[in-house]
């Protein structure tokens, strides 16, 4: 327990590093009958008692000899003096070298770089000599973020600045896209800045592909001459449709979104809906050629339904596409009719087929029984036409030669 100049006293944990006695809690001025705390080789917490009377400077004090540290009792089995140090900077060291992160380290005061790991240099392309001793608005890659003093008195007042999105240009003159993340924090009583900076270049153009990609899609669902609706794969809920459904059937998109398939009167079949609803979950596809729906205002509709389910984010979708074919369906139908009637009409003509014997003098024609009948008989019998009779000019010279 510590004895402080005013009288009071506070416990004070502290730990043994390279030969010096380091407070774990507090930066203090100690004298008088001091609790120590350090750890052995096993990494087991060890108490001592010893009368220290020093200054903690640069957050150390002395360690005590071994008849200060112990009034009494057993001497744990070992004790590492500078190991601990060692390798905590070894591994900060580690660490710093083998970040995939770029990192700067500069003084607070200045602005100076002091540090830079080999991650920053191959990300902007610049060698330590480029880096070392500069301040951080003196390089060309950071001229646009900390252009000013004022920038960097702020990053010193706030000891924190962040930029998800930060264009960097390298030594090379090529642009990168960085999360640049700078505080202040201390080693040894003086304030340092340390810059973390991630490329973010492939994750941006991973984004950047993204978004164009939802835009075409969201360009192509809204001009889409078929109409769409999207479904949640769970409850059956719309939650979207694009302006081609909600025009074919005359409802708002707001009087769609959130109701399920069977509860708009357009598929007025409810529980078929329903069916093919559970038949859509199990399989992840269902089409119908001919589906009859109605508009709000009564209109009877045929449309051509094809549903699937896919995957966005995760989470299961069920995309709905309709395609009006009701004027394909009347064409059809006309199409349709006019064909039987053709067809009705074809049934009644009697055609002449093949070799007919006649007469070269009379002209009578020999039927299918045996017997010459007249060309008129034949012809009336044999078809639907009918006969109208009168005199050729030819014929009328030769019975009437005095009609002129």
């Amino acid at each position: 327990m510590p004895l402080f100049s005013d009288g009071t006293t506070q416990n004070v944990d502290c730990h043994f590093e390279g030969g010096l006695v380091l407070p774990v809690s507090s930066r203090l001025s100690l004298t008088g009958d001091v609790r120590y705390v350090y750890l052995n080789n096993d990494f087991n917490t060890i108490r001592g008692r010893g009368d220290v009377k020093s200054n903690i400077k640069m957050n150390t004090m002395e360690a005590p000899s071994k008849e200060q540290r112990y009034r009494g009792g057993n001497e744990p089995k070992q004790y590492r003096p500078r190991e601990c140090a060692c390798d905590s900077e070894t591994r900060y060291r580690r660490l710093f070298e083998a970040a995939k992160d770029g990192i700067l380290i500069l003084d607070a005061d200045s602005g100076a770089i002091t540090d830079a790991n080999p991650y920053i240099i191959e990300i902007l392309g610049y060698s330590p000599e480029d880096l070392i001793g500069k301040r951080l608005w003196e390089i060309g890659a950071f001229f646009d973020i900390i252009a000013s003093r004022s920038a960097f008195e702020e990053l010193q007042r706030k000891e924190y600045i962040r930029y998800d999105h930060l264009p960097l240009q390298t030594k090379d003159g090529q642009m990168r896209e960085v999360e640049f993340i700078s505080n202040v924090y201390e080693v040894d009583l003086k304030k340092v800045i340390q810059c973390n900076i991630r490329s973010i270049s492939e994750r941006k153009r991973a984004e950047d592909s993204l978004r164009e990609s939802e835009e075409r899609y969201r360009r192509l669902f809204e001009t889409a001459q078929d109409g769409i609706l999207l479904l949640d794969a769970e409850s059956g809920a719309m939650t979207d449709a694009n302006p081609f459904l909600t025009k074919m059937l005359g409802y708002d998109r707001e009087e769609l979104i959130g109701r399920r398939l069977w509860e708009v009167s357009a598929f007025k079949d409810w529980e078929a809906s329903m069916s093919a609803f559970e038949e859509l979950q199990r399989k992840g596809y269902i089409r119908y050629e001919n589906l009859p729906l109605e508009t709000k205002d009564g209109q009877s509709r045929q449309v051509e339904f094809v549903s699937n389910v896919y995957l966005v984010n995760g989470k299961k979708v069920i995309q709905c596409n309709i395609r009006d074919i009701t004027r394909r369906k009347w064409l059809e139908e006309d199409k349709q009719k006019l064909m039987n009637k053709l067809q009705e009409a074809l049934s009644h003509i009697k055609e002449l087929k093949g070799l007919l014997p006649i007469c070269c003098n009379c002209k009578k024609i020999r039927n299918d029984k045996g017997y010459w009948q007249v060309v008129e008989g034949y012809i009336i019998e044999h078809t639907d036409a009918t006969f109208t009779h009168g005199v050729c000019p030819d014929c009328m010279k030769t019975l009437y030669p005095d009609i002129k």
